[in-house]
């Protein structure tokens, strides 16, 4: 997921048609053997890019899914898809083949690196500590 959210940092914005989009079920079972299911968007989306057309298929760079907030996107581009709206896609303009519809923000990337950073002070502290004594 990281390098999914680095490499498309840079991506372009272009306008994408839905060709198919549906709300997908998955399960699995996790390590308490209790079964889990995740909804999220199935999709394919067609656009163009310097006069050539191309067919996506990525929602995301994450494949769990949970429980709300991608039923809610999976249900959003349903409902696009019914009503023949438009949505935003962002490619790779240096390999236009890739794409994908949700990017992570750039805040996202923010948090993380801080939240990596705080840990890596954390468990370097301890390490110092327990090496001293």
């Amino acid at each position: 997921m990281a390098y999914g959210c680095y490499v498309s940092s840079d991506w372009i914005k272009v306008k994408a048609h839905l060709v198919e989009a549906q709300v997908a079920k998955s399960e699995y079972v996790d390590m308490d053997r209790h079964t889990k299911i995740y909804f999220g968007p199935e999709v394919k989306y067609r656009y163009a890019y310097n006069g050539e057309q191309f067919l996506g298929e990525r929602y995301s760079w994450t494949v769990v899914y949970d429980k709300s907030e991608r039923l809610l996107a999976a249900q959003r581009l349903v409902e696009s898809y019914q009503t023949q709206s438009p949505i935003t896609v962002f490619i790779n303009p240096d390999a236009p083949r890739e794409s994908v519809i949700e990017r992570c923000e750039s805040r996202s990337y923010l948090q993380l690196l801080v939240i990596c950073a705080i840990l890596l002070v954390i468990t370097l502290s301890v390490f110092w500590i327990v090496r001293k004594n």
